[in-house]
């Protein structure tokens, strides 16, 4: 395209939801696991209490930190409330786990996952995930579980990958190109000039 280089390949993981391939049983029973522990799915609109379980959770187990601070992510959520979402899985009050979407008429894509080490017993990120699957209200053509890759592309997280399968997900390559702008014209890449 444009003579672009490609720069490195990644690899998602996504279910085409047309025809997915059936779920892993340990995945059905977590899901049951964290039904019964008490646990819940909810959309929400407030994301401090989230945002807090997440920086927690980046920090110790990748040493990192969320691209997006509270207030950019609450900003860019009030903008576009249709297209970035908050889906929480709690026992009463309490939160377990939560995953951030982006979603398009096309696609939703995780963004934003993490799991308390009570969600994580009791299986409450399995909730959220089946939720996201399966609930009517998600009609997008894919769900894109995102990246399994580590080293800017250079190394599979087998564990990731493994986990993910577990839902019916399945390999597709995303590759990264690089264009230099510089050297074309304005309304080229838009089809403006055709």
């Amino acid at each position: 395209m444009f003579g672009a280089p490609a720069t490195r390949p990644d690899l998602l993981s996504v279910v085409g939801r047309a025809q997915p391939p059936p779920d892993q049983p340990p995945r059905g029973r977590r899901v049951q696991k964290a039904e019964r522990a008490g646990g819940t799915v909810q959309q929400e609109s407030d994301f401090t209490e989230y945002w807090a379980l997440l920086a927690t959770t980046l920090a110790e187990r990748f040493d990192s930190k969320p691209v997006h601070t509270l207030a950019e992510i609450q900003m860019l959520r009030d903008r576009f409330p249709l297209n970035i979402r908050l889906h929480t899985a709690r026992r009463a009050a309490e939160l377990l786990a939560g995953v951030v979407t982006y979603d398009s008429d096309r696609a939703g894509h995780a963004q934003y996952i993490a799991v308390s080490p009570t969600g994580r017993a009791v299986g409450a990120l399995d909730l959220v995930f089946d939720y996201l699957l399966h609930d009517v209200s998600h009609d997008q053509q894919f769900f894109d579980f995102g990246g399994s890759h580590e080293d800017g592309g250079r190394a599979i997280n087998a564990g990731l990958i493994e986990q993910k399968e577990g839902f019916g997900a399945r390999a597709v390559a995303h590759d990264h190109y690089r264009i230099d702008l510089t050297s074309v014209r304005p309304g080229v890449l838009t089809g403006a000039l055709r």
